[in-house]
């Protein structure tokens, strides 16, 4: 006899409970565990707001793009740049149960996550799984060779569209928030803006199961779209919205030039896997033995820091990772309200 398929609403209430009830931002204490209603009113009240941007957004250059985004991202930094550590730690805000019950709005409306079609969040939204992060500018440079390495498949090079070779500087927003539960666990989301075109984003962890025991260095790991051991009731709940949660696809970089150009079908090559892997600049900079928050780590990395390395392998059956180029910050990161409520990264491989 089958056994019954769990409701909408079942798979709701179940990936909630898988939540922690910390964002993973901060040591957890008997006040960050608390679901009163004095950490109700410490919690950003408010969810994404109304479009900031203008409504000719989309056909401007993607530099003109990234300008409007990183004043959307200053828009009510919790820190001052002269604020110490410790001034600091105190603005930032918190996770908690508290947090995730007003973001239960958005876990019955997952859609908006694979198609709202816009750089801002929709207005009344709150991030559920990467709530509190830090964000600012950088740019891709792809300066691989188009001749594959030795035992490399023939196929991998070169790629096309936004991961085409040539050196072109493409203008990026960069967001590093961790997903909740009780461990560390790292994510990044890349926004490419494109010239008179919508963006394209690339969403990447390690793994849902997070940095291991004692470790809080937020660049211990590879970064990627393809996730192992997807936990039942996550996967189950959010095959409601795409076909394969452990494999988020990443064609969508292939179809399209910096410049806005489509690329044509037959000329279209993208690699079977994208890693982000921390850059030895950043890889052991920040200390990682001791539970702490995060944030105030990242935002001293300069303008102008290679962050990440974008490496690939061609199919599933390479076994080594070739490196396409280079993520580096063209701007401080910054903690803000624009960041964590307005700013957002349409997911890939909507049904």
């Amino acid at each position: 006899m089958n056994s019954p398929r769990p409701s909408h609403l079942a798979l709701v209430l179940l990936a909630l409970a898988s939540l922690a009830p910390t964002a993973a931002c901060a040591p957890e204490d008997d006040e960050a565990l608390d679901v009163g209603e004095e950490e109700l009113r410490a919690l950003p009240g408010k969810p994404a707001g109304r479009p900031e941007l203008p409504d000719d957004y989309e056909s401007l250059r993607a530099v003109e793009k990234q300008e409007l985004l990183a004043q959307l991202i200053q828009v009510g930094t919790y820190c001052a740049p002269s604020d110490s550590e410790a001034a600091c730690l105190g603005k930032l805000p918190k996770g908690g149960f508290g947090y995730y019950v007003r973001a239960i709005p958005a876990l019955l409306s997952l859609r908006p996550t694979f198609h709202h079609a816009s750089d801002e969040a929709p207005e009344g939204r709150r991030k559920i799984f990467h709530p509190f992060g830090v964000a600012g500018t950088a740019a891709f440079v792809a300066d691989y060779t188009d001749t594959p390495a030795p035992g490399t498949s023939s196929r991998r090079a070169p790629y096309s569209g936004l991961l085409a070779n040539g050196g072109k500087t493409i203008p990026l927003i960069l967001r590093l928030a961790p997903g909740g539960g009780g461990r560390m666990i790292p994510g990044a989301s890349v926004k490419f803006l494109i010239d008179g075109k919508p963006s394209r984003n690339f969403v990447a962890i390690h793994d849902f199961s997070g940095l291991p025991d004692h470790d809080w260095n937020y660049f211990s790991q590879d970064l990627g779209h393809i996730y192992p051991e997807v936990p039942w009731v996550v996967k189950k709940y959010f095959q409601t919205v795409t076909a394969n949660p452990s494999h988020l696809p990443i064609t969508h970089l292939g179809e399209i030039a910096p410049s806005g150009a489509d690329v044509r079908p037959a000329e279209q090559s993208t690699p079977y896997e994208i890693v982000l892997r921390p850059t030895a600049e950043v890889a052991t900079r920040f200390p990682n033995a001791d539970q702490h928050d995060f944030r105030f780590d990242l935002t001293q990395i300069e303008p102008g820091t290679a962050v990440y390395d974008v490496m690939a392998r061609a199919t599933k059956d390479d076994t080594t990772f070739e490196r396409l180029g280079s993520i580096r910050t063209t701007s401080p990161l910054v903690a803000s309200e624009g960041g964590d409520r307005q700013l957002y990264f349409k997911h890939s491989g909507g049904k």
